[in-house]
């Protein structure tokens, strides 16, 4: 029996009827394959009402970098695939997955996967495996395809079919065989990460996007080509880990929306790489992130997540001490408390310290100011300012000038509280010394603070207060993101 007609009319139709309905989308994109014949990628967009243009745009929204936007028409191509069109990569089908809120297993079927390359595939499989709540296959799925090229019909082979059966084990090993990288392109990739997670701490910071921005478009135009799994779970690895960068630096210039976007990215090439200690160092990233977008909810969650991945390691002692900070901010001292204890007996069962670098480190004094921080948030400075003390003498030449400045801002913000006027004016002048590059997000916002209780009704309008509350403003219209393109209020 033929097959409906399946156009814009026919399909908005089904779907206003499913919807009625009370069926999901991944119901409604089920159904359309079914009645219809669409392929897959094409039948999930139109089970949301969907253009080709609509779905480039939101692709573009998620992939967030805008090096190469998505367009209707290569929509269209992947759409068409494998009969005709283009093959999507798995970064374009993880992605487009992102974009319309499934998994990327809903995305393929098995047409797909007979005509994806063996280190595809097995990217595929693993993030397959990596979701958490995988949905339930359909009684009339076929079977998983494997990496093996097709088998011949298990019957008695004659000489053309054994000849036949070697021309496709020499394409498989062709195919197999090839790649476009080799280790010193990985080799670079490394440096080059680690020489910009060195400077980061030590160096303005917008110069070094376009490094980071540099590295990552590197990364993913090898990914677009062939290349051994091993080596394409490396090449993941390094995307990861620029985007992780790119979020930091969008989050200490105060560009939140850009650091959500380019976490989401590095936590899809965590997925694609099956790489559980990158995992755990992006959730962390989020932390972060949401901590200081005013969400401590969310913030304490990502902490609970790197935990989860880190394993016992250095990442377990960073998501602790994040963890404290963001239940600290959500009032909760027992919760807050039991993290910074955590976090001392990870330090201790931590082995792997040594694996991490520059940006990517987190060295004790980091976990101090976090506990310092911690103890501030819950009202407690006495307390907060023995951290803090310990963490400012525990950094040295090589470590983060913003680590350092926010250190001493926090010590302010005690010294604050207790009163200590002139303890906090002697603590701040370094900061306020810092040149206008220098002056990241973090080292902005917790001035902006200072400069509330300096005027605030703890200090009554004292003369001394204001004066150090109008040095504070000066130092707060300039700042490291005035460097970026674009106007400034």
């Amino acid at each position: 029996m033929p097959r409906p007609p399946a156009n814009r009319a026919t399909l908005g139709q089904l779907r206003r009827d499913m919807e009625a309905e009370g069926c999901s989308l991944a119901d409604i994109a089920r159904e359309m394959q079914r009645v219809h014949g669409l392929r897959p990628r094409e039948a999930h967009r139109h089970a949301r009402g969907w253009s080709q243009e609509d779905a480039a745009a939101a692709y573009n929204t998620v992939e967030g970098s805008g090096t190469s936007p998505m367009s209707a028409a290569r929509i269209s191509a992947y759409e068409r695939w494998p009969a005709s069109g283009e093959r999507p990569s798995p970064r374009v089908l993880a992605v487009l997955a992102d974009a319309y809120d499934v998994e990327v297993r809903d995305l393929v079927d098995f047409r797909d996967i007979q005509q994806t390359p063996p280190g595809d595939r097995q990217l595929l499989d693993r993030l397959a495996v990596s979701s958490p709540d995988p949905p339930p296959a359909e009684p009339s799925a076929p079977p998983p395809a494997t990496t093996a090229p097709p088998r011949l019909p298990l019957t008695e082979p004659d000489e053309t079919q054994l000849m036949e059966s070697a021309r496709q084990s020499a394409d498989f090993a062709a195919r197999a065989g090839t790649t476009n990288v080799n280790a010193t392109v990985l080799e670079q990739l490394d440096a080059d990460l680690e020489s910009i997670a060195r400077r980061y701490l030590t160096q303005p910071l917008v110069p070094l996007l376009a490094d980071m921005i540099r590295v990552r478009n590197k990364a993913w135009e090898l990914l677009e080509g062939r290349q051994h799994p091993a080596q394409t779970r490396h090449l993941y690895i390094a995307a990861g880990k620029a985007c992780g960068l790119l979020a930091s630096a969008s989050n200490d210039l105060g560009q939140y929306d850009a650091a959500d976007t380019h976490a989401r990215t590095a936590s899809l090439c965590a997925d694609l790489a099956g790489h559980d200690k990158l995992r755990a160092w992006v959730a962390n990233t989020r932390s972060v992130v949401a901590f200081w977008r005013g969400q401590p909810q969310r913030a304490a969650e990502y902490a609970e997540r790197a935990a989860h991945f880190a394993g016992q390691g250095i990442e377990r002692v960073r998501a602790h001490a994040y963890g404290a900070r963001a239940r600290a901010r959500l009032g909760d001292a027992p919760g807050a408390r039991a993290e910074i204890a955590a976090g001392v007996r990870a330090r201790h069962e931590a082995d792997d310290a040594h694996d991490y670098i520059g940006m990517f480190a987190f060295p004790l004094a980091n976990q101090q100011r976090c506990a310092g921080s911690a103890l501030v948030w819950l009202g407690e400075p006495e307390d907060g300012i023995i951290h803090l003390d310990d963490a400012l003498t525990g950094y040295g030449r090589e470590d983060s000038y913003a680590h350092v400045a926010v250190t001493q801002l926090d010590l302010v913000r005690a010294r604050l509280h207790l009163g200590d006027l002139d303890g906090a004016r002697t603590t701040i002048a370094p900061v306020l010394a810092l040149p206008e590059e220098l002056r990241l997000a973090g080292v902005s916002r917790r001035t902006a603070g200072i400069q509330r209780l300096l005027t605030g009704p703890a200090f009554d309008r004292r003369p001394a207060a204001l004066a150090l509350a109008e040095q504070v403003e000066d130092f707060l219209e300039r700042n490291a993101a005035r460097a970026l393109p674009g106007p400034h209020a």
